[in-house]
């Protein structure tokens, strides 16, 4: 058993080194070492975590991909508020690898949450002028096709609430006002995590 967890622990530092290259570009030395700590400690224990629930089988496969994605895009909506075409394409084309492996729901139904709650998020962007951006939807429609509707459905909710509990703490203090966005992906990726936990 302890084998399995170091083993994935393992798998995870590549993947790590992946989200930390976004992070070698215009920060001082001091906040590149944090935040490389914390990706590798991230992705380390996010493949511990699932090794631990679900073994090294094709969902171990399907989360760590997903995580890979959500965190080095959520690095990118931190420092940029706002998140390449090309690494959504990336994240698209994994999620499409990954049906192959998807023996939970047949792969129409993935496509079609994907694609769902990507056209329902743009709608939500397009009536909110952007309070949620078309970068997130698109991000949303990802993790639809990677993990299906309820599981996706979960997601959202999580980082919905997630995302007003911290919003409400911050303003509550006043560190933000009413018109300062945050960035969605990181709640997305927690979102994630919490519901794995679930």
């Amino acid at each position: 058993m302890i084998t399995r967890f170091i083993l994935a622990a393992l798998i995870g530092l590549p993947f790590a080194f992946i989200i930390n290259i976004n992070f070698n570009k215009a920060i001082s030395r001091r906040r590149r070492a944090v935040s490389n700590a914390a990706n590798v400690f991230a992705m380390a224990g996010a493949c511990v975590l699932f090794v631990y629930y679900y073994g090294l089988t094709y969902r171990f496969v399907i989360y760590v991909m997903l995580t890979v994605n959500l965190l080095y895009m959520s690095n990118c909506d931190i420092r940029e508020k706002a998140v390449s075409r090309e690494t959504i394409i990336v994240s698209v084309i994994c999620a499409l690898a990954a049906l192959i492996w998807n023996k939970d729901s047949a792969w129409w139904a993935c496509v079609a949450s994907g694609l769902g709650f990507a056209g329902i998020f743009m709608l939500v962007s397009r009536i909110t002028r952007g309070s949620i951006g078309s970068g997130d939807a698109l991000i949303i429609g990802v993790i639809g096709l990677h993990l299906g509707f309820f599981h996706a459905l979960a997601v959202i909710f999580y980082a919905l609430l997630l995302g007003g509990v911290l919003s409400l703490i911050l303003f509550l203090m006043k560190k933000v006002s009413r018109r300062t966005s945050l960035p969605f992906v990181p709640f997305l990726t927690a979102g994630f995590l919490v519901s794995i936990l679930r």
